[in-house]
């Protein structure tokens, strides 16, 4: 799949996509949501709709970096953090 196709499959999806029905399917999973505080490619606020829904039953981890949508510049401190959040984390307990 070339970087074109992806592009497309955005573009011709994007009226689908839609973070806020994708919460009740990670109940109960490890969820680490970053984002580049001067992304100009997603906006925060449906981030931040389907953060809130993913609520109590999900072991969940939100950075926010100062870069754009590249994450270009924290890639490294990035990586040292998820790995952290990989490893550490134990998964979400069902209530």
């Amino acid at each position: 799949m070339s970087d074109d196709s992806i592009v497309d499959d955005i573009i011709s999806n994007a009226a689908s996509m839609c973070f806020v029905r994708a919460a009740p399917a990670l109940i109960g999973k490890k969820v680490f949501l970053v984002a580049g505080a001067y992304n100009r490619i997603v906006p925060t606020e449906p981030l931040d709709a389907f953060w809130t829904l993913l609520g109590d039953g999900v072991q969940k981890r939100r950075q926010t970096y100062r870069t754009g949508h590249s994450l270009m510049g924290v890639r490294c401190a990035f990586a040292a953090v998820l790995e952290d959040f990989i490893l550490f984390t134990p998964a979400a307990r069902l209530p």
